[in-house]
């Protein structure tokens, strides 16, 4: 069975979100149109994360990672070695601050913030029982 789930998402993205719109409002109203377009697709962008953000286990054994114009990237759940609990607000593909970082065999790492975090890692470790979770709260 293949399992989505969405991105959680913080109260500051949203703000964000809202800021971006007033901002567009005053570009339009002030006809400043260069400034406007470009916060038309800051606006863009931010909306089409917020809809668009997901993390898929499928059934074939991949971890898949989407989010909004950004490239898809996929995870063998084999090759996951390690899962942590982490509060981050650097890049990443993710919505939230409160963050888990999946650590792969070759100590790459992929931080995401699944809505659902223990039910998520709970459907990872059911694909591969080798995953260790180190919890940092």
């Amino acid at each position: 069975m293949i399992r989505t789930f969405r991105s959680r998402v913080d109260k500051f993205y949203h703000a964000f979100i809202w800021i971006v719109v007033i901002i567009l409002f005053y570009c339009f109203w002030h006809h400043h149109i260069i400034a406007a377009i470009t916060t038309l697709l800051v606006l863009l962008f931010g909306m089409e994360a917020l809809l668009k953000t997901e993390y898929i286990i499928s059934t074939e054994g991949y971890l898949i990672v989407k989010c909004g114009f950004f490239p898809t990237y996929s995870i063998k759940t084999d090759d996951i070695k390690e899962v942590r609990y982490v509060t981050s607000c650097a890049f990443a593909y993710a919505l939230s601050c409160d963050r888990i970082q999946i650590v792969s065999k070759n100590n790459a790492t992929r931080t995401i913030s699944p809505e659902n975090t223990d039910i998520f890692i709970k459907e990872l470790k059911r694909q591969n029982h080798l995953i260790v979770v180190l919890d940092n709260k």
